[in-house]
């Protein structure tokens, strides 16, 4: 059956009574065929015409009751934000041979403005009168907009009113006002949640919380494991911790098997299956079935499943899945987030100069590879030295190009070490000494020593300006501001924080959270999108510079761009030109911490994800590292004098594209494999270095994990700590590793209390790298609040430390100690693999509570330091 969307003539009177004339048929039949989504005085079209000029002569229309009329939201979401157009569509379909002829009326509902169709309007009501031929049926359509009131925002609803259609009446669904995603955000969103497509993050909800700091600088509050979560949506008494999540979830988008009727009061709306078109971008689905939790995230095309790793799902597939869920939630973050709105998402657009656009793209690349690079290091919690800044001499400055992988080289940038990089990377240019917050804000927003060409625009807040004077400042402010200039802002305890402007209302800023020594750890992606309007001129933000006790004493515009007269880097230009858009990583089978055996196979693989909307050709090369052998490739790579490899491949429009190879690691013990002479498109990509040590295999891992369980059931000897590690070793047929070193002594090998060069010297320490069991160490695997390495730090180099700023279970292998000192006890774990560590400081042995990454992370802020041992690297290797 045929579907027409009419237009007609509101002044012509259609059809008023069965014995309407032909020609009047005629002419409303071809305003039907020929018209488009006209509104009230839309233009009708031609009558039609068949052959010789001869009118056709079509049968009267008539009332008749055998029709049926659908009322509809289109692209419904369930819910709405102010503002927003809200489209209604009715289909009237004839279900007899003869023409129908009726009239339909629908009032607009209350809290929206018309804006347009129907024939005619009376005040509220608007009216259509119509033929729709026999067996066919007519779509009409009518658009309002929800009132900009932000009270409406406080749990109002837009009900849907009784259409009638002749003597039927037709309704649909509910819309609930609530802050929601526009286009813009929603392009946001999904570019967040791609850029998280190859994670090896903590667990489904960190990355969850990554997408939203990566799109918007905000995430939801959505912590703890899926079923405490579900546990409090559907609790049965009410707690803040509850309320937050039934005010997040998705009006009627509850339920489960397990969940009693009577919690629905806690609810909006009746209970109902989610269907695709009840999702926006954003949204997550938290399940429980009936051996596992899940969760998802909506990327507008797939959902997106966050419990094992990113791996898309067709909605369909999971959705089918839910009516067996025996609890399930689906959830907008947004509805509980103070978002500010995008009205266009970034864009590197034509009319930049090459210098902007080289600037953009480094940017954008910073952030596409910020959840693996820019983790929040722990900050000491004594100055360093004469600084200030408490520990920010620990940040990587100048050296790394944001697709260098190793979290080794990098850690948590601040703000002004993040401007100082990007206009490094993108164009070559050393802004100085000015990787501090607390040297740039005095230079810069004191007019210091860089130049004049550097400030054409600073302004000091007057705290008791009135609405004509701020909208006078936002005007300058964005008269002045470009492309990559720099907005500063000093605070008046003479801190600050400098943004990298974007266009389109957007910056780049790097400001992550540091953790603490509780259970209120937060790693956060510390590069992110900022909306300067609500960053700088929104009076409710923190920020606001018009604040009445004058926070923000200046706000400043530097342009380093007046300034440039260098050559931009080839890599620069490289990822300007090839990979915007484009998400490209090198990964290794063996991560960061990992080692290898003489003899071992390596596979080096090469993730492409297109993020545009146009095919993308690159072309990826590398070089078989040393300390390695060549033995195979995939996808047709071409591969000369076993040393050189190459793959040119087309990676289709929101596709992926995956290629690989093999090497055997060759050498002694104690060599390093190397990964860092790939190229993407031109631009350099590296990734984690493997050490060639003795490392368990897979049998005697195997044999340590069930021995270590026997102890967890039987304990008869009382062992704990390296006595019992030693003795789980023995009983797998390996060496005892700490036979000829007492604990006291493994304890000695590796921190030495010390208050060398730092202004406070209670509970600091420093790793001994002479120590007689230092090389037991896992590459990178410890850290702690109060651990520096001088030998690495000097404010002259700028080098940071080689602690681990993020350790991750994927860095382990079954047999792996950690030690850590937080206050005043030790503890000692080992790990025993399929996320488990297997607590032995006591002969009480148990399972951590944690599981091993939140257990690893929280070593993070362990308030002395912590290490990680690979006995077997101490080892004879046969």
């Amino acid at each position: 059956m045929k579907k027409k969307i009419i237009i007609l003539i509101a002044s012509i009177s259609v059809c008023v009574v069965c014995g309407v004339t032909a020609l009047i048929v005629g002419l409303t039949a071809g305003a039907r065929n020929n018209g488009g989504d006209g509104g009230i005085g839309g233009n009708g079209g031609n009558s039609e015409n068949n052959g010789g000029g001869n009118v056709v002569v079509a049968p009267p229309a008539t009332y008749h009751n055998n029709f049926t009329v659908e009322k509809s939201i289109d692209g419904q979401a369930k819910t709405v934000s102010i503002g927003d157009e809200i489209k209604y569509n009715i289909v009237v379909s004839n279900k007899s041979d003869a023409k129908l002829l009726v009239t339909i009326t629908d009032e607009i509902p209350e809290h929206t403005t018309y804006v347009s169709g129907g024939q005619s309007k009376t005040n509220s009501t608007l009216s259509w009168e119509i033929c729709v031929d026999g067996n066919d049926s007519e779509t009409l359509t009518y658009t309002v907009k929800v009132n900009a009131d932000e009270s409406l925002l406080n749990h109002e609803e837009i009900d849907a009113t009784t259409l009638r259609a002749g003597e039927k009446e037709a309704t649909c669904e509910t819309l609930y006002i609530a802050n929601t995603f526009n286009n813009a955000d929603r392009e946001a969103i999904t570019y967040g949640i791609k850029t998280l497509a190859y994670n090896d993050r903590l667990d489904g909800l960190s990355v969850l919380r990554q997408m939203y700091h990566s799109a918007f600088s905000i995430a939801p509050n959505i912590t703890g494991l899926p079923s405490e979560i579900l546990d409090a949506v559907f609790e049965t008494t009410s707690t803040e911790a509850g309320l937050a999540y039934r005010t997040m979830t998705i009006p009627t988008l509850y339920g489960g098997s397990e969940v009693s009727e009577e919690l629905d009061v806690n609810f909006k709306g009746e209970r109902e299956l989610p269907e695709e078109k009840d999702l926006i971008e954003g949204d997550v689905i938290i399940a429980e079935f009936e051996e596992s939790f899940e969760v998802y995230v909506f990327d507008g095309e797939n959902l997106i499943a966050l419990q094992d790793g990113y791996q898309e799902h067709s909605v369909q597939e999971v959705l089918s899945k839910i009516p067996s869920a025996k609890r399930f939630v689906a959830m907008r973050p947004s509805i509980t987030l103070s978002l500010a709105h995008y009205g266009e998402y970034f864009k590197i657009d034509e009319n930049l100069t090459l210098e902007q656009k080289v600037l953009l793209s480094t940017a954008k690349a910073y952030l596409n590879r910020g959840f693996r690079l820019q983790y929040d290091d722990t900050r000491m919690n004594y100055p360093y030295k004469a600084s200030s800044d408490r520990g920010e001499f620990r940040w990587q400055i100048g050296q790394y190009n944001p697709e260098d992988y190793t979290t080794q080289n990098w850690g948590y940038i601040n703000c002004a070490a993040f401007t100082y990089e990007v206009y490094r990377t993108a164009l070559g240019m050393d802004l100085g000494d000015l990787y501090m917050t607390e040297r740039l804000t005095k230079y810069y927003t004191n007019g210091g020593q860089i130049g004049a060409p550097m400030y054409p625009y600073c302004y000091n807040p007057n705290v008791n300006a009135d609405s004509v004077e701020r909208e006078n400042v936002r005007t300058q402010f964005y008269a002045t501001l470009e492309a990559g200039d720099l907005i500063i802002v000093r605070r008046n305890n003479s801190t600050g924080h400098v943004l990298m402007y974007l266009g389109n209302n957007l910056a780049i800023n790097s400001s992550g959270s540091s953790c603490a020594y509780d259970d209120t750890e937060t790693f956060e992606s510390s590069i992110r999108y900022v909306n300067t309007d609500a960053y700088l001129f929104d009076r409710t933000t923190n920020n606001y510079i018009f604040r009445s006790d004058g926070y923000i004493s200046q706000l400043s515009i530097v342009r380093p761009l007046d300034i440039y007269d260098g050559q931009i880097p080839e890599n620069a230009l490289n990822r300007l030109e090839n990979l915007d858009n484009i998400l490209a990583e090198k990964l290794s089978s063996h991560p960061e911490g990992k080692t290898v055996n003489a003899g071992d196979d390596i596979t080096f693989s090469f993730h492409i994800k297109n993020l545009g909307n146009t095919d993308k050709t690159l072309t990826i090369t590398d070089v078989i590292p040393a300390n390695t052998v060549f033995k195979s490739a995939s996808n047709n790579a071409s591969v000369q004098d076993q040393q050189n490899i190459s793959w040119t491949l087309t990676v289709k429009a929101g596709e992926s594209v995956v290629v690989s190879y093999v090497v055997e690691a060759r050498g002694e013990t104690g060599s390093v494999i190397y990964g860092a002479n790939a190229k993407i498109g031109g631009v350099t990509f590296t990734c984690p270095k493997i050490f060639i040590k003795n490392t368990l295999t897979q049998q005697q891992q195997q044999a340590i994990r069930n021995i270590a369980l026997g102890y967890l059931q039987n304990n008869t000897q009382g062992l704990s700590r390296l006595e019992l590690i030693s003795e789980i070793y023995k009983q797998a047929g390996l060496d005892d590793p700490f036979a000829s070193v007492t604990e006291e002594e493994i304890r000695a090998s590796f921190f030495k209390e010390t208050s060398s060069g730092l202004a406070y010297g209670k509970n600091l320490w420093e790793l001994k790298r002479d120590g007689s069991c230092y090389n037991m160490l896992v590459d990178g695997l410890y850290g702690g609040r109060n651990v520096f390495t001088p030998q690495q730090y000097t404010e002259a180099s700028k080098v940071n430390t080689d602690r681990s700023r993020l350790p991750r279970e994927l860095s382990l292998t079954i047999g792996d100690v950690l030690l850590a000192k937080f206050s005043t006890s030790e503890t000692c774990y080992i790990y025993i693999g399929e996320g488990q560590f297997l607590n032995v400081s006591t002969s009480e042995i148990a399972e951590d509570t944690y599981n091993a990454d939140t257990r690893l992370t929280r070593m993070i802020s362990a308030r002395h330091y912590y290490c990680v041992l690979r006995p077997s690297q101490m080892m004879t290797q046969d």
